[in-house]
């Protein structure tokens, strides 16, 4: 390249705008992180009843699956805190291959989530999901979620993927803690998060399980019920 291009060039690489990040999105963010909530209690609950294999694999969904959409918005703010949070989300896994016992893996996973908390606070403020317009948005959407696990789990009447369920059950314990701390006035779905509770009682799927048409029924019920 010839000198005089070869400046120009320089010249225009460094004046060029950089190119523009995406804005934040508060309620996909809040629903991530509640997301990686859900798939490491879960997994705790699991390792407990000795279920290690699809401890595991829950414990692999918030690095594989979800991890950079959580860290991606913090490394814009903090990159050191960015970090943290990577290297304590990779931290249950290491501790199931180390066979910890279970109370040394609550106590990882506490961990975790004290940090997973941290770095919500950092880009959201305190106590974000106390906001109310966030909070029953993040509901919403985690009901959304949920449906299209346990649309994924079942066929033809059974359950045929475990940890598709397990997913839709985690994420069912994230809409019941949220929602019971919306205002008495503002719950005006009690029953149908009480259906939920029985279609979604635990690790374990109820046989026969709820049809998944009507699952779906029931949770957008209780999103359109949710205060707009």
């Amino acid at each position: 390249m010839r000198p005089t291009f070869l400046l120009l060039a320089t010249v225009l690489a460094l004046t060029a705008p950089a190119a523009a990040q995406p804005a934040l999105d508060p309620v996909r963010f809040a629903t991530e992180a509640e997301k990686v909530r859900a798939h490491l209690t879960v997994s705790e609950e699991l390792y407990v009843v000795g279920q290690s294999r699809s401890a595991a694999l829950h414990a692999a969904h918030p690095v594989h699956e979800i991890g950079n959409r959580i860290i991606g918005p913090l490394r814009r703010t903090d990159p050191a805190q960015a970090d943290r949070l990577r290297a304590a989300l990779r931290e249950p896994g290491r501790a199931l291959d180390g066979k910890v016992p279970p109370a040394r893996y609550a106590q990882t996973v506490g961990a975790v989530l004290r940090t997973l908390d941290d770095a919500v606070t950092h880009v959201l403020g305190a106590a974000p999901l106390m906001a109310p317009g966030l909070r029953v948005r993040v509901l919403a959407a985690l009901l959304e979620h949920l449906a299209d696990e346990y649309d994924d789990s079942i066929k033809a009447g059974k359950i045929v993927q475990p940890v598709e369920y397990q997913d839709a059950y985690a994420l069912f314990r994230r809409v019941r803690a949220l929602y019971d701390t919306l205002p008495a006035e503002a719950r005006r779905a009690d029953a149908d998060i009480a259906a939920l509770a029985k279609a979604l009682p635990g690790i374990t799927p109820p046989a026969p399980p709820m049809p998944a048409a009507t699952l779906r029924k029931t949770a957008q019920r209780i999103a359109a019920a949710l205060p707009k």
